[in-house]
This record gives C-alpha cells, sequence and structure tokens, in this order.
C-alpha cells in the first residue's frame, strides 16, 4: 500500500552518443535531446514488520524527449539523482524513436544519518534477479547518507540509496509486491557507519597473481575504500601501461630472497597500514 503521494515536474537536457555507422570502426553522432519530466511518487507502508533505516518510494516517471533545444527554455535541473537515473534509462530507448517513455521506479531512502561502510553494497545483494528491473546502487565507501527534510521527489532522488528501474512496456518483469518483498528481505543490514570511515592503504607483496585472480581482490579493496599498492619486481606483468589503473601505486624492489628481503620490504611499506602476500 502507498501512501503520501507528491508530484514533481522538471527538464532536462541531456547529450546522446550514438553509433551511426554499424560497419565503420568509431562513427558517432552526438545529439542534445531537451526532456521534459513529470514524476508522482508516493511512500510505501511497510507490510509487516517496520522498515530499519530507509523507507520505500513507488514513483511513476514520465519522460518526453524532443531533438534540439529552444532558445530561451526554462532553468534545467540539476539533480545527480536524476541524473543516475537517466544515464539508466538510455538502453531502455528514452531518447529513440518513441518520443516519450514511461517508468515505475522503487527508490529506497535512507531515515538516518551515516556513511556507508563501502561501495556497491547493494549490487551483490541482487546477482541473478534482472527481472526485477535495472538497480542503480548509489553507495560509495564513506559517502555520508541522511534522511531527506522536505519530500520533494528531487530530494528523494538526490537521497535515494538504491533505485529500481522498470520500463512499463518491459512485460517480464516480477510482479510490484514481489520486487518490495525482495528489497525489504535483501537489504535488511547495517549498511551504515555511525562515524566516517577512513581510507586505508593495503602493500601487496610478491602477488604472482594472474589477472583473473588478482581482480577479485583489487575490486573488494576498492569496494572497501582501501589503497592498493604493490611491491614487486621491476618488469612485472600488471607494470604494462593497459594495467595502471589496477593498483594506485607500484613500488619495484629487489624481490631476491635474501637474508635482506625483509629489510627491504619494511623500508618499503613502513608508511603503509597492512601488508598482504601470497606464496606462489
Amino acid at each position: 500500500m502507498a501512501i503520501n503521494p507528491v508530484t514533481w515536474h522538471t527538464s532536462r537536457v541531456v547529450k546522446i552518443d550514438q553509433e551511426t555507422d554499424s560497419k565503420s570502426n568509431g562513427t558517432h553522432h552526438v545529439t542534445e535531446h531537451a526532456l521534459d519530466i513529470h514524476c508522482s511518487g508516493s511512500l510505501v507502508e511497510p507490510n509487516g514488520r517496520k522498515r530499519q533505516g530507509y523507507d520505500l518510494w513507488l514513483v511513476d516517471v514520465d519522460v518526453t524527449s524532443r531533438q534540439g533545444i529552444e532558445n530561451g527554455s526554462q532553468e534545467l535541473d540539476k539533480s545527480d539523482g536524476l541524473s543516475d537515473l537517466l544515464r539508466a534509462a538510455q538502453p531502455l530507448g528514452i531518447t529513440g524513436s518513441a518520443t516519450s517513455q514511461s517508468y515505475r521506479v522503487l527508490l529506497a531512502v535512507p531515515t538516518t544519518a551515516g556513511f556507508f561502510l563501502r561501495s556497491n553494497c547493494f549490487q551483490e545483494r541482487f546477482v541473478g534477479c534482472k527481472d526485477f528491473g535495472i538497480l542503480i546502487d548509489r553507495s560509495a565507501f564513506g559517502k555520508p547518507a541522511q534522511p531527506v527534510a522536505e519530500t520533494s521527489l528531487g530530494q528523494l532522488l538526490d537521497g535515494s540509496v538504491l533505485v529500481f528501474l522498470r520500463s512499463k512496456q518491459q512485460a517480464s518483469l516480477c510482479y510490484e509486491a514481489t520486487l518490495i518483498e525482495e528489497v525489504d528481505a535483501r537489504i535488511n543490514f547495517q549498511w551504515l557507519l555511525k562515524d566516517q570511515p577512513h581510507q586505508k592503504t593495503l602493500a601487496l607483496v610478491d602477488g604472482h597473481l594472474n589477472l583473473e585472480s588478482y581482480l577479485g581482490l583489487y575490486n573488494s579493496a576498492k569496494a572497501l575504500g582501501v589503497k592498493v599498492v604493490l611491491l614487486d619486481r621491476k618488469d612485472h606483468w600488471i607494470t604494462d601501461p593497459s594495467f595502471r589503473h589496477l593498483y594506485d601505486d607500484y613500488i619495484a624492489i629487489d624481490m631476491t630472497p635474501d637474508e635482506e628481503f625483509h629489510v627491504r620490504i619494511a623500508e618499503a611499506v613502513r608508511h603503509m597500514d597492512m601488508l598482504m602476500a601470497f606464496v606462489a
């Protein structure tokens, strides 16, 4: 059951990069679209026990697009939450041949203040749930979350931490009641900390890892806000420029397992918080 209906109307300009020739390499055409967005939303009452730390809102979103920008148009909305929503909606044809699209959106909005303990803390809770809709996980390590002071849909979108975007034309989605029940069950854990967490630095020594095994460690570390510094020989495979985005710093050291090996490691990691090594 939903209560407290509110409405919102705004406009937004988006740039869409479309491939114009599938047989060519990188032929694209960028067009600007002015979007008129009408929203109507309601708070969803819990079914049974009271929700702890969040509320759920259901929002109907109608988007009408027109190519080109008119002179003297109204001041455009700058909502970050709306930007995330429109970005996720592009694969559903928000600016395609149809001039309008309708969506049903479920928002999770915090009712207590705190700081996220990790990035993408909801994403893994919904693996394999494609029939729920498009998931937008807005959590980020150390990012503050707080209750929305005023119940305007613009502020609710900005304050939301989890969003499910569902096209009203998509028949393969689960029932709305099922979605609400599953969201309540899957985000019922402590995802906010009272105090803002501080970023730590991990020194990874002598990895001898392949890319597949390394990515799991790296992605987990980044989700927890941990900087990754690699210590290994100067010609390690990960020093290739194509992998530079997979670590925060690299320290090349002599990896000869002699009597001074531990001294070289201790000297390199003395200002770091954690040390980790793998046995080949």
